[in-house]
C-alpha cells in the first residue's frame, strides 16, 4: 500500500511538472516581449530579458566593474598591481549595444526554446593609453629604463641621449584582452614584454644645428596679429626645447607646452580678444511674434591649440634651416551675446533651450526654395506654456499663392511633383528641436520609405513627415514657460532654435538600431498610351525597407531618467515605371524622360 501511494505521489509530481513547463514557457513569452533574447551574456553576466535602456545601464555597470579590476604585472624580478582604469584609454562596448538581439514584440514558445540554446557572448574591446601605461609602469617598476632623446641645456651644452626599453603595448593590450575574453578571475601578466629602444635624436643631430640655435637665442621668434608684432625670446629658455623625429626621420622641435601656453595667454590673448556683438529678441505686439535683431559683429579670441602648432612649426624651421619664419596667430570667432527684452523675459524666455539641425545637401533648386519659404513661416512664432503645437495649423496653405514651387512628394501610387515638396525637411528639423528640448511629442509619423536627406545627420529614424489634412507634427510645450521659435536656413543647413527656460537637464538620443531589412519587390511597369514613343518615366527607384529604433532618454534636474521609444517602419519600394506603348517592342528602349524620385521627398 505504501509503495502504491509513493507511485501515485510521484506520478502526480511528474504530471504537475509537465504541466508547469509549458505554463512557464507561455508566461515567458510575455516576460520577453520587447526585451533582449535569452542566452546572451556580457563579461560573463547575463544580459537577457532586458529593455534596450536596461541593457545600456547594465553594460555601463559591468564596464565600471571591469575598470576597477586589479592588474597583476611583473617584469624581471619586480612585480606590481594597479587598477585597469589607470592605463585605460577606451572601453568599447558598441558590439553588444549594436548587435544584441531584441524581440520586436511577444516571441513564440518555439522562438524562446531556439534562442535559449543559441548562446552569444559579448566582451568589450579595450584600448590602452600609451602615455598612462608609461607613466604608471615607470612608477611601479623602477627597473624599466625610459628612453631619452638628446637635448640642449644651453647653446653650448648638450645632454646626451639615453637608450632604454619600450613596453610592447600591442602585446600588453592583447594579453589583457585575452584575460577579459576568457573571463579569467584575475588579469595577470607574468612577464611584461618590452623592446629595446634607441633614442630618436642623438647628440650628433643637435651638434649639426648648433649655429642655428645660437641665431635663435639672439633673434626672437616673430609672432604677428593684424598690425601688432610680438617677440618670443628663447634666450634663457633653451632647455625648454624638446626634440623628436617625424615619420620621415626629419628633426622636429617643440617648446615646453606649459611655458608656451602661459606666454600666449598672458602676452597675446589680451590683445586678440574682442567681445562679440549682441543678438536681440524683441516682441512685436502688432504681429504677436518675436523679432530677431542680430549685430553682425562676431567676437574674436585666440585659438591657443592651433597657434601652439604654428609656433612649433616656425621653431623647427628656424633650427633646421636657419631661416626665421614669422608666425601669424590663429583665432576663433565668438557668437553674438543673447539679449532678450523684458516682455519676453516675463513669459519665461531667458535662454536658448536647444537647437534642431538637419542638412539637405543635394536638394534641387525648387526643394531648397520651398524649405526656405517654409522656415520663414515659423520664424518668430511663440508657443505658449502648456499649449499643444500643430505644425500644419501654423504652416497655413501650401500652393503657388503662398510662394511654393512644385517638387517631389510621396504618394501612395508613386513619387510625384506637388507644391511644397521639401517641407518635411522643415518639420523634421523642428521635430529634432522638440526632441532635444524634452517636449512631449503627441503626433509624429515617419516617411513611408527611408529618405537619404534625413539620415545625413544622426542617421535614419528621426524624420517627421507632414501632409496638410493627413499627417501632422504635434508636441506640447511642457517647459512651464513660453517658447520663442527661431527658424532659418544657411546654405543647405536648416536650424530650429527654441528659446525659453530649460525644464530638464539634458536629453540623450540613443540609436539608431536598424533591423528587419526587406528587399524591394520586382519591377512594375504601367503602359500609358498618351506618352510619346520611346518614353520611360521612373516613378520610383528601388528602396530597401527596414525598421529603425531610437530611445530618447530625458534627464531631469535631479538626474532622474525617463526613457521613450521612437520607432520607424520604412517600407520597401520596388522600381515603378510608366512607359509608352512601344516599350515592349524594343529591348533597347530609351529613358529619355527619366527622373530619380526617391532621391527627394517632401
Amino acid at each position: 500500500m505504501e509503495t502504491k501511494t509513493k507511485l501515485l505521489l510521484l506520478s502526480a509530481s511528474i504530471v504537475t511538472l509537465l504541466a508547469l513547463i509549458p505554463a512557464t514557457l507561455f508566461a515567458s513569452t510575455f516576460y520577453f516581449s520587447g526585451k533582449s533574447i535569452p542566452s546572451q551574456s556580457y563579461l560573463g553576466k547575463s544580459v537577457s530579458g532586458l529593455t534596450y535602456s536596461d541593457l545600456q545601464q547594465k553594460v555601463e555597470v559591468l564596464d565600471n566593474e571591469l575598470s576597477q579590476e586589479v592588474v597583476h604585472l611583473s617584469y624581471e624580478e619586480q612585480s606590481s598591481t594597479f587598477f585597469l582604469q589607470d592605463i585605460l584609454l577606451d572601453l568599447d562596448n558598441q558590439q553588444v549595444i549594436n548587435e544584441a538581439l531584441f524581440y520586436q514584440g511577444r516571441p513564440t514558445v518555439k522562438q524562446l526554446l531556439t534562442d535559449f540554446r543559441n548562446k552569444t557572448t559579448f566582451n568589450p574591446t579595450i584600448t590602452l593609453n600609451d602615455i598612462s601605461v608609461a607613466e604608471t609602469l615607470s612608477q611601479k617598476l623602477t627597473n624599466l629604463t625610459a628612453t631619452q632623446n638628446a637635448k640642449f641645456l644651453s647653446t653650448t651644452e648638450i645632454q646626451p641621449e639615453q637608450s632604454g626599453v619600450d613596453i610592447d603595448l600591442v602585446q600588453l593590450q592583447k594579453d589583457i584582452q585575452t584575460s577579459i575574453d576568457t573571463n579569467a578571475r584575475q588579469i595577470k601578466i607574468d612577464d611584461l614584454k618590452v623592446t629595446t629602444s634607441e633614442a630618436q635624436v642623438v647628440t650628433a643631430d643637435l651638434e649639426s644645428i648648433k649655429p642655428n640655435l645660437v641665431q635663435l637665442s639672439e633673434n626672437p621668434i616673430q609672432i604677428a596679429y593684424l598690425d601688432n608684432s610680438y617677440q618670443l625670446s628663447l634666450f634663457d629658455k633653451i632647455s625648454s626645447i624638446n626634440f623628436s623625429k617625424d615619420t620621415s626621420n626629419q628633426l622636429q622641435a617643440e617648446l615646453d607646452q606649459e611655458f608656451l601656453v602661459n606666454y600666449l595667454n598672458q602676452t597675446i590673448r589680451p590683445q586678440v580678444y574682442e567681445a562679440p556683438g549682441k543678438m536681440e529678441i524683441n516682441f512685436n505686439s502688432d504681429t504677436n511674434k518675436a523679432e530677431f535683431t542680430e549685430d553682425s559683429k562676431q567676437g574674436t579670441d585666440l585659438n591657443v591649440e592651433t597657434t601652439l602648432l604654428l609656433v612649433n612649426q616656425a621653431l623647427t624651421t628656424t633650427l633646421t634651416t636657419g631661416v626665421n619664419q614669422p608666425v601669424t596667430v590663429a583665432t576663433i570667432s565668438l557668437e553674438p551675446e543673447l539679449v532678450i527684452d523684458d516682455s519676453l523675459k516675463e513669459r519665461g524666455v531667458t535662454e536658448l533651450i536647444e537647437t534642431g539641425y538637419t542638412t539637405f545637401h543635394g536638394s534641387t533648386v525648387n526643394r531648397i526654395h520651398n524649405i526656405n519659404v517654409g522656415m520663414d513661416k515659423f520664424n518668430g512664432l511663440i508657443i505658449p506654456a502648456g499649449e499643444e503645437f500643430s505644425f500644419n495649423q501654423n504652416l497655413g496653405p501650401v500652393d503657388a499663392s503662398t510662394g511654393y514651387r512644385p517638387e517631389l512628394v510621396i504618394k501612395s501610387f508613386g513619387t510625384i511633383p506637388e507644391y511644397g515638396g521639401g517641407l518635411c525637411q522643415v518639420s523634421s528639423t523642428m521635430y529634432r528641436a522638440a526632441l532635444f528640448s524634452g517636449l512631449d511629442i503627441t503626433e509624429r509619423d515617419n516617411h513611408s520609405y527611408a529618405v537619404g536627406y534625413y539620415a545625413q545627420v544622426l542617421g535614419h529614424g528621426l524624420d517627421a513627415t507632414i501632409y496638410p489634412g493627413v499627417k501632422d507634427l504635434k508636441f506640447i510645450n511642457n517647459t512651464g514657460s513660453d517658447i520663442v521659435v527661431q527658424a532659418y536656413a544657411e546654405g543647405t543647413s536648416a536650424y530650429f532654435k527654441f528659446y525659453g527656460t530649460k525644464h530638464i537637464d539634458r536629453v540623450e538620443l540613443v540609436g539608431p538600431i536598424n533591423s528587419n531589412y526587406r528587399s524591394p519587390g520586382p519591377e512594375s511597369i504601367t503602359v500609358d498610351p498618351s506618352l510619346p514613343a520611346g518614353t520611360v518615366k521612373v516613378l520610383d527607384t528601388p528602396v530597401t525597407g527596414f525598421d529603425s529604433y531610437w530611445e530618447r532618454i530625458i534627464y531631469d534636474k535631479e538626474n532622474n531618467q525617463t526613457v521613450e521609444e521612437i520607432f520607424s517602419d520604412y517600407r520597401a519600394v520596388n522600381r515603378k515605371l510608366t512607359v509608352s506603348p512601344d516599350y515592349y517592342e524594343s529591348a533597347a528602349s530609351s529613358e529619355a524622360e527619366s527622373t530619380e524620385p526617391n532621391s527627394s521627398e517632401s
